[in-house]
């Protein structure tokens, strides 16, 4: 599995998705859905469930395999 993190700027989907990259601006990928949680807690964001990030903070997870 290779998933995404991603979130509409301005919480407009029409803008098109804004991933979340790593310090040399490659797409950063997590090979499941709860390492990628872990790593937006380690970054403050307080969802404990996919559906906590999209409704509370406008957060998407995605599978790009």
């Amino acid at each position: 599995m290779n998933i995404t993190i991603y979130s509409y700027p301005e919480g407009i989907s029409l803008n098109g998705k804004q991933y979340l990259l790593d310090e040399n601006n490659d797409l950063l990928t997590f090979t499941t859905s709860d390492t990628a949680l872990n790593h937006l807690k380690s970054l403050g964001v307080a969802a404990e469930t996919e559906e906590e990030l999209e409704e509370g903070f406008g957060i998407y997870l995605e599978d790009e395999s």
